[in-house]
């Protein structure tokens, strides 16, 4: 803020001073910031000052300095705000602490969804199943044994406190296949609890299968494919209590062909509104 002198020449000895020059000081220093006791802009007190519709302007170039033991409190959401990129800085480690305990983590003014890629990682080949590992430019993967055996697969470092809506495997066909498979491959999200071997479907449809029109459709040509498993059950991550996997079950019966591989699985988070490990 800034005030206008209200005698800009000032006083010359015996000059009149007046009612309306008294009245300009008074509405001036109503105005001011406070400086008594305990809110006191130059010792160590609290600096205390209503903004209600005008603001606190600091020149470009000049700074604010908290010395000492002295602070900013803010006690409302949106308090302190950056209109502009880089606007809050810390220039040295530490600079940014969270003080509210255990359980205080960066939080998000809206939540957010996140879809990384994972590749593989099982808990132990079923039966039939092998790991190929990439050799140049080839894709390694989990193969299928073109039976009902099952494999498993962890989901890596899920989302704390998140919501699992969907996981996409990433497959490519071996063919040919002049039809399709009486049973195509299917897959399912599953949530165990630690330290036990309960398991819980993370959708009502627990088994979950792609839909070719027919085998060349199935085959497409050796291309990568995808395929997404929709959880809408049990599906809030607690890493504290549970861990999460994907069964899967190669294409099996008659028409089926050996030599499919699973080379990557993608979960995508939704609600996220926190930084939480995971």
């Amino acid at each position: 803020m800034s005030f206008t002198r209200v005698n800009p020449s000032g006083w010359a000895a015996h000059d009149i001073y007046t009612a309306a020059q008294a009245t300009a000081l008074d509405i001036d220093h109503a105005n001011a910031f406070d400086k008594t006791a305990s809110d006191d802009l130059g010792g160590v007190g609290v600096v205390y000052h209503v903004l209600t519709s005008t603001s606190f302007q600091v020149d470009s170039g000049a700074t604010i300095f908290l010395l000492g033991s002295a602070g900013l409190n803010a006690t409302v959401t949106g308090a302190l705000q950056a209109s502009a990129a880089g606007a809050v800085q810390s220039t040295i480690a530490g600079g940014f602490q969270h003080a509210g305990g255990a359980s205080d983590w960066v939080t998000f003014s809206a939540t957010r969804s996140r879809s990384p890629m994972l590749w593989p990682r099982f808990q132990a080949l079923g039966t039939g199943w092998t790991f190929q590992t990439p050799v140049l430019a080839s894709m390694g993967g989990l193969q299928g044994p073109a039976t009902n055996a099952v494999q498993y697969v962890l989901i890596d470092q899920p989302h704390n406190g998140s919501t699992l809506t969907s996981v996409k495997v990433w497959f490519i066909v071996n063919g040919p296949h002049a039809s399709l498979p009486a049973v195509l491959p299917a897959f399912g999200m599953y949530r165990a609890t630690v330290g036990s071997n309960t398991t819980v479907a993370m959708s009502t449809t627990a088994a979950q299968s792609p839909a070719p029109a027919n085998g060349p459709a199935w085959d497409a040509s050796s291309a990568v494919q995808s395929f997404t498993v929709t959880c809408n059950q049990n599906n809030v991550i607690d890493t504290s209590q549970y861990t999460y996997m994907l069964k899967m079950v190669d294409e099996n019966g008659a028409n089926a062909a050996t030599g499919n591989l699973y080379i990557a699985i993608q979960p995508t988070y939704s609600a996220i509104g926190s930084m939480q490990f995971p």
